[in-house]
């Protein structure tokens, strides 16, 4: 029997679903994030994923003592149990922050610019009728 190595990957919370080499790991019950593949043969694979909504980055393949495996894969060979049962951890997502909103300009007259515009325009008429009747005079 070749079929002998499992795999669980331990992800964050923002990963949905996780693919070897295209084939979909076992879903994890609620509230885990271990997503487990059983019956694998030796060789090499690559792991994928997708994102929960709301979640963003991208996530990178580590060990169980913390190394970080290039191109997201890894190699499965041996024949001692520590062999064939691999624990791996898929970190790196992050929740969405959503953009500050900007404030919207106001293109709008409101009524203090209207009242503010009738006062200037008052105001200069009463200095030409002021200088108006200091001409006369």
């Amino acid at each position: 029997d070749y079929e002998i190595y499992n795999i669980t990957i331990i992800t964050d919370a923002g990963i949905k679903a996780v693919y070897i080499d295209g084939k979909v790991l076992a879903s994890p019950p609620s509230g885990t994030n271990n997503f487990e593949l059983e019956g694998l043969k030796a060789g090499t694979y690559k792991v994928t994923y997708t994102l929960i909504n709301g979640y963003e980055g991208s996530a990178q393949l580590y060990t169980a003592d913390g190394t970080i495996l290039k191109d997201n894969s890894f190699v499965l060979s041996g024949t001692s149990l520590a062999d064939q049962n691999i624990v791996l951890q898929l970190l790196g997502t992050e929740k969405e922050t959503p953009a500050e909103p900007t404030p919207v300009e106001q293109n709008e007259w409101t009524i203090t610019t209207i009242l503010l515009v009738i006062l200037v325009v008052l105001i200069a008429i009463m200095a030409v009728i002021v200088a108006l009747r200091l001409n006369r005079s």
